[in-house]
């Protein structure tokens, strides 16, 4: 993790090596590192039936990925983003069987996951449970 504190020199007579890193920017402590975990979130996975263990280790690397660059990628009120997923759980959904059969094709592989997301922000307002769903709306939403 990045430390915000810089080393600062008192002589005036500092090598400009330490001008440098005494002008290096800091981050404002009026945003400081906020903590949200939400528990229990989950995902609909339409097309396969099952995940192996690399296929959840994908799924949990992508998702943080994701939603890291949904938010620092965009100069917005969310910055520094660092995400972590957890997969707790994954099910068929179930299905009504049509003359015994079950129509896989039409129900999603649920993934129950937990996210971990330390971040900035300027939007005192900002509701955790809206920042793990933000990047995962659709535009009509």
């Amino acid at each position: 993790a990045k430390s915000s504190k810089y080393s600062s020199s008192k002589s005036s007579k500092s090598s400009s090596k330490s001008r440098k890193l005494t002008n290096a920017p800091t981050l404002s402590p009026a945003y400081p590192i906020q903590l949200s975990v939400q528990p229990n979130l989950v995902m609909g996975l339409f097309g396969i039936t099952e995940l192996t263990e690399s296929e959840v280790v994908t799924f949990e690397e992508q998702t943080a990925n994701f939603m890291q660059d949904f938010y620092n990628y965009d100069a917005g009120a969310i910055f520094d983003v660092v995400a972590t997923v957890d997969v707790t759980d994954t099910f068929l959904e179930a299905s009504d069987m049509v003359g015994g059969q079950r129509f896989l094709q039409d129900n999603p592989l649920i993934v129950k996951y937990t996210t971990e997301i330390t971040y900035r922000t300027s939007d005192p307002n900002l509701d955790a449970q809206s920042l793990v769903s933000e990047p995962f709306a659709s535009e009509e939403s």
